[in-house]
């Protein structure tokens, strides 16, 4: 150590050092990001092809470029607990969305958007159960007057509403902050959709367990959610 400035000098190449290491390592696991969720794409398009007169674009849950996945958008999603329980759909407000480098152990971080469905490790929802007509109610769980969230792997994401978020309706009448009600309608494309998934869940659900089956048997690498073959649904 010879003066202050020298010490300074040899500080600034080392933060140098690491901000390049950080860069690459970013660079890196963006680039697995993306090959993960270009190979999910793939298999997702496959396993829903028997779905594909539902919509146009339920090969990629509708989700892109142009309609990106965000916390308040409402998406559709298949729950069952394991193979052998009654699948049901559901309909789900965003609340947060994960994603990771798709790497076995890889740690799981928030982001606040996603433009492919095959980006998020998963996403946590607000449950909402019908009401009357189009109208669903966040009260989930009428008996105890509650609301349910739970946590959808990726697999079970089936399409997303965000582009219909301005022709949803929705109505707060919360009267309490401990305990909030929102009563939503969704719009005549929205709820078709969801009438067409409620009417074929078992068929959905086939397609979800091909999906799932097609991941384990094509990669090692992107299987954070499956275990045995069941949702990870908390």
């Amino acid at each position: 150590m010879t003066s202050g400035a020298n010490r300074q000098i040899r500080h600034s190449g080392v933060f140098a050092v690491n901000h390049n290491q950080t860069g690459a390592r970013a660079r890196q696991k963006s680039a697995l990001q993306s090959a993960a969720a270009s190979a999910f794409l793939m298999r997702r398009a496959k396993a829903f092809t028997p779905l594909q007169d539902l919509h146009e674009n339920i090969f990629n849950a509708n989700i892109s470029d142009l309609l990106p996945l965000q916390p308040g958008h409402f998406i559709a999603v298949l729950r069952q607990q394991n193979q052998k329980a009654v699948p049901e759909i559901l309909l789900g407000k965003v609340i947060a969305l994960y994603t990771n480098s798709g790497a076995r152990g890889a740690k799981h971080e928030a982001i606040s958007s996603v433009n492919s469905a095959g980006m998020p490790s998963y996403t946590m929802v607000r449950v909402y159960r019908p009401s009357h007509g189009s109208s669903y109610t966040s009260i989930a769980c009428p008996s105890l007057g509650a609301t349910t969230f739970i946590r959808v792997p990726l697999t079970h994401i089936l399409f997303s509403f965000a582009a219909s978020s301005g022709s949803i309706l929705r109505i707060d009448i919360t009267t309490d902050a401990a305990h909030p009600f929102e009563l939503i309608t969704l719009c005549p494309l929205s709820s078709a959709v969801m009438q067409g998934l409620y009417a074929r869940v078992n068929q959905v659900s086939e397609c979800v367990k091909g999906l799932q089956k097609s991941r384990k048997s094509t990669s090692t690498m992107d299987t954070e959610s499956e275990g045995s073959g069941t949702s990870d649904f908390v």
